[in-house]
């Protein structure tokens, strides 16, 4: 059989394989068909593979539980009620009489001393020279502790001073009758002022003590007395320069007037907290330092020294005297009322001019106009009521309370349909708009 060459190879195009083709059969050589596929270089392209529709269930399924897991967790962690409460309120009249004891502690309105002090001056010239005779003055308050009736005492009342030298009153006054405050007797007071009986520099002193020149002799003479407010000045007698009178009386007016107004606002700056101050209930008195009697300067300072001193009340026993004795409230085991207008309140003391408020310890007053009286809340109490209970009922829980107008709530997250179990969770806010 004769051997086939190479030109005698056929290759069939529509066959993927290369094959040798003889008379009886055909053979593939291994090495030919490894030299017509050479090995492949570059990787295959890889795509992924999609889920089948089960698997995409499942997924959402977790997910949509995870985020519900969520918002359960953020409602318990988040959780909280803010409720917003008017208190009940009225208004009511006050036209009534009180009476006020010094730091009292016998259910009666208290007040304390307050005491504020001042001093204003202006230069003059002293453009006049005359021969000049002054008699000394100054104030003293007179005590009454013979008795329970007040005592009358004329104008120009000899009074003796502890220096010797005779004074006189420059007015009729009444000495008000001594009373028994708690087992002990209180003495009658009045403030006066007083003038040398002559003319001189040795009439001027500092503070002294008096008697009164017509009780020598009787019962009464140690029992009434007097003690001078500060010292007793301006005595004179010789040549000196001078201010114009007309001018000095304008400028110790005009001192005195601005001297008032700084004490009363300096006194409203300075009131304690928790305490109520009414200008009737304070007194000012004047120290006038004359030292327009000079000898040999050509102007003088006049300078005018102020003392104000009020009776400031307490006000939550103030408050509690006008819900009590005014309104006829009841008291609270929540709390106290709140009153609004206290300080609007018309404010009156019978007998003002006779008090001497360094020596008062208890006085009467009346209060007329109108307040707002609000009822107590105990916050913590409400909030004991709300916890873990249903939105729903809120209004019907309230109800129960009767010192409340009217509330409201907002309870977060906004899907609650319920109040904490957490009290710290629950925030009560009373308003104060009346």
């Amino acid at each position: 059989m004769a051997k086939k060459t190479m030109n005698d190879l056929v290759v069939k195009p529509k066959s993927s394989k290369i094959q040798y083709t003889t008379g009886e059969q055909t053979i593939i050589p291994i090495k030919e068909k490894m030299a017509f596929y050479p090995e492949r270089t570059t990787p295959r392209m890889e795509y992924p593979q999609t889920n089948p529709p089960r698997s995409k269930i499942f997924i959402w399924i977790v997910a949509m539980g995870a985020f519900l897991f969520l918002l359960f967790s953020f409602s318990l962690i988040f959780t909280s009620a803010n409720v917003s409460i008017t208190p009940k309120y009225e208004n009511f009249p006050v036209d009534n009489s009180f009476t006020a004891e010094k730091n009292s502690k016998n259910n009666l309105m208290s007040f304390e001393l307050m005491s504020i002090k001042a001093e204003l001056s202006e230069t003059l010239p002293a453009d006049k020279v005359v021969d000049l005779e002054k008699k000394a003055k100054g104030t003293i308050i007179l005590y009454n502790s013979f008795g329970s009736s007040a005592q009358k005492l004329l104008i120009d009342t000899r009074l003796l001073g502890g220096n010797g030298k005779i004074y006189k009153t420059d007015k009729a006054v009444t000495i008000p009758g001594a009373s028994v405050k708690n087992g002990e007797t209180v003495p009658g007071s009045v403030e006066v002022g007083i003038y040398a009986d002559k003319p001189g520099e040795e009439y001027n002193s500092e503070p002294m003590d008096f008697t009164i020149v017509g009780f020598k002799n009787s019962p009464k003479y140690t029992k009434f007395y007097g003690r001078s407010k500060g010292s007793i000045a301006d005595g004179f007698k010789g040549t000196t320069n001078v201010v114009d009178e007309e001018k000095l009386l304008s400028t110790k007016e005009s001192l005195k007037t601005k001297l008032k107004d700084k004490l009363m606002a300096d006194a409203k700056s300075q009131i304690p907290t928790g305490f109520l101050f009414y200008e009737e209930a304070s007194f000012i008195s004047f120290e006038e330092s004359d030292n327009a009697i000079k000898s040999k300067d050509s102007s003088v300072p006049v300078s005018v020294k102020g003392v104000l001193s009020a009776f400031i009340f307490n006000q939550e026993k103030l408050e509690e005297e006008i819900a009590t004795k005014v309104a006829l409230l009841e008291k609270r085991d929540d709390g106290a009322y709140s009153v609004i207008g206290l300080k609007e309140l018309e404010f009156k003391m019978p007998g003002r001019d006779n008090i001497v408020p360094e020596n008062t310890k208890s006085f009467n007053f009346s209060m007329s106009g109108g307040v707002i009286i609000i009822w107590p809340v105990d916050t913590k109490k409400i909030a004991l009521q709300l916890v873990d209970q249903k939105k729903k009922d809120f209004q019907n829980i309230l109800m129960s309370f009767d010192n409340i107008d009217k509330a409201e709530v907002v309870i977060s997250p906004f899907w609650k349909s319920s109040f904490p179990k957490e009290l710290k969770k629950i925030k009560i806010n009373v308003l104060g708009n009346y």
